[in-house]
């Protein structure tokens, strides 16, 4: 699917919003079948404990946020990244948050510290579950993609 969408009028993804993102964060997706990695977060969490997200942090100083997106997943998950590509920046309260959309190098083992479940999930489980910060809206705003759309009945 990734190859799909870089191959389609990618322009028509961006949604930048003017703003230098302060974030950055993945909706990591697997080639072989429309689900996407989420993980609930510890309850020691001070912000949104116990919640879903998709993986991402800060933009720490001197960082672009494609090396943030890459530093986030190795230390969240474990793991490296195979192939991405931008999706669209969010802007939340005072914040840009820039999201790609991610293929693994292999399959995620999260850090036990941050997260207290995981795991791939299709649409339909998503909609029952809630989120921290706007990550559904982002989640809904992919799964909306014609690129989506099309990877579904190519599945059936």
């Amino acid at each position: 699917m990734l190859g799909a969408m870089r191959a389609s009028n990618i322009t028509r993804l961006i949604e930048g919003t003017g703003s230098e993102p302060t974030a950055a964060s993945a909706i990591i997706i697997r080639a072989l079948d429309t689900r996407v990695f989420i993980a609930r977060r510890s309850l020691d969490k001070p912000a949104w404990p116990g919640l879903w997200e998709t993986i991402g942090g800060g933009i720490e100083p001197g960082e672009t946020p494609v090396s943030c997106l890459l530093r986030e997943i190795k230390e969240e998950l474990h793991v490296g990244v195979k192939q991405f590509c931008f999706f669209r920046d969010y802007e939340f309260y005072q914040s840009v948050v820039r999201v790609f959309i991610v293929e693994l190098a292999a399959e995620p083992v999260p850090d036990t510290a941050d997260f207290i479940e995981w795991g791939w999930f299709a649409k339909d489980e998503i909609r029952r579950m809630d989120f921290a910060a706007d990550c559904k809206k982002r989640l809904k705003d992919f799964f909306a993609l014609p690129e989506y759309q099309e990877s579904l009945r190519t599945l059936e």
